[in-house]
């Protein structure tokens, strides 16, 4: 084999692999609780492998979604994600978030305690084998405006003011 030949091997073999990546989306969520109006919500930025963008805005009102600092909510955002991804046919996805339950609640030995956290696993479970979840701490994080979109995006579906 000359040099010309190894040289479009490669060239082959390196396109060949190119198709073979696996394509990640990224996905930042938050929540927002308005104590006033007795609601929460949830806001999401889903940004597909292909660039494409999702922003989306949930209001929570069961009573029972609404205690503790809005975990059920961001349980549910990441729930509605790990929905996103199976519907985009996305095998993995950033999820950029501020609950370290959300990754702890993905081991074995990991025991829910409450119906959301219950739900959450039993979600993550059943997609586990379809979707590859690398969790973000946002905290580390400090200046992608897509972090601020989602606080923003869960404030308005809380019914608060920006």
């Amino acid at each position: 084999m000359d040099q010309s030949q190894k040289e479009q091997l490669i060239k082959k073999i390196l396109a060949a692999n190119e198709k073979l990546k696996i394509k990640t989306a990224k996905a930042y969520i938050n929540a927002s609780h308005n104590d006033r109006e007795k609601i929460g919500g949830y806001g999401i930025v889903f940004i597909a492998p292909d660039g494409s963008r999702e922003e989306i805005k949930e209001k929570i009102t069961q009573p029972e979604m609404l205690k503790g600092f809005n975990i059920s909510v961001k349980m549910a955002a990441a729930i509605k994600v790990m929905n996103l991804c199976i519907k985009h046919h996305v095998e993995r996805v950033e999820l950029y978030h501020d609950l370290p339950i959300l990754e702890s609640l993905t081991k074995e030995n990991s025991k829910p305690n409450d119906v959301m956290t219950k739900k959450y696993k039993e979600n993550y479970l059943s997609l586990k084998n379809k979707l590859h979840i690398t969790f973000i701490n946002q905290k580390e994080i400090n200046d992608d405006m897509n972090i601020e979109l989602a606080k923003n995006l869960a404030k308005i579906a809380a019914g608060l003011k920006l």
